[in-house]
């Protein structure tokens, strides 16, 4: 059997109640419902995909906040017979986007909505003026038109931000990987944004986990990784005490044959 796979059969099993992304996924997934073309970007590896599922949630609730500025602002404007004046609705946007999650890209510009290319997030956050009018208020309606690729798009600068509880570990030229922590799970993610390998971290037969100095260990495993030298790998693994012994001479054998 696979290193991988064997990996994910014996892992350490974590309840669903205490997993933050679970929980999350459970109370929002009814946002990707309304927008089923989101379906076709998400991963079909189950915890991977609740992952990226929750990623373009937290992007679709940055959007509802940002638009209900935006539409309350315009309604106060008709309501009160009084002109839009752009650094009012940007002070309100502003306000209302504190505290949401967002990445940095390449010029640390802000980006709240990954599903939409880097110009669009721009006008919404600085220019918002804009969405009062044509061509851009259909954006407050019906976006479906204006919807990239987010993972391809904004790749590791995506995982390793507000967006997700993922950690950037090391990489190479084709990939780089990430752990989670909270699912203890390494993921090896390519340069299209898509998952290569899962690395499940702690199995069943371990009494406990050992999370000192976590990402130190972490880096350490997949120095090995990329080194693409499988019995050091697993060694390693077994030196930093993300699998049991019993484990580790399991996957041994396997090796061996």
């Amino acid at each position: 059997m696979h290193i991988f796979e064997t990996l994910k059969k014996y892992r350490k099993r974590r309840s669903k109640r205490r997993s933050l992304e679970h929980i999350f996924h459970a109370e929002n997934d009814y946002l990707l419902a309304k927008y089923p073309y989101f379906y076709n970007l998400i991963s079909k590896d189950r915890e991977f995909g609740i992952i990226q599922a929750n990623i373009i949630c937290r992007a679709l609730l940055n959007k509802e906040v940002i638009d209900k500025v935006i539409l309350d602002y315009k309604e106060e404007c008709i309501r009160e017979n009084k002109k839009i004046v752009s650094s009012e609705i940007k002070e309100r946007i502003n306000a209302a986007i504190v505290d949401l999650p967002y990445l940095n890209d390449e010029n640390n510009h802000r980006i709240y909505i990954p599903f939409f290319s880097k110009s669009l997030n721009i006008i919404y956050v600085d220019e918002p003026e804009k969405l009062l009018t044509y061509p851009y208020e259909a954006l407050l309606e019906d976006f479906s038109q204006s919807v990239i690729d987010v993972f391809d798009v904004y790749n590791y600068k995506l995982y390793d931000s507000f967006f997700s509880h993922m950690i950037k570990s090391l990489g190479d030229k084709t990939s780089n990987a990430f752990f989670s922590v909270d699912d203890y799970c390494i993921y090896v993610i390519n340069s299209q944004g898509r998952l290569d390998v899962v690395i499940n971290l702690y199995d069943r037969f371990m009494y406990k986990y050992n999370l000192k100095e976590i990402m130190v260990r972490v880096n350490k495993v997949m120095e090995k990784y990329y080194g693409f030298e499988k019995k050091e790998f697993i060694k390693e693994l077994y030196n930093q005490k993300f699998i049991s012994s019993r484990m580790y001479h399991m996957l041994k054998a396997g090796l061996d044959k």
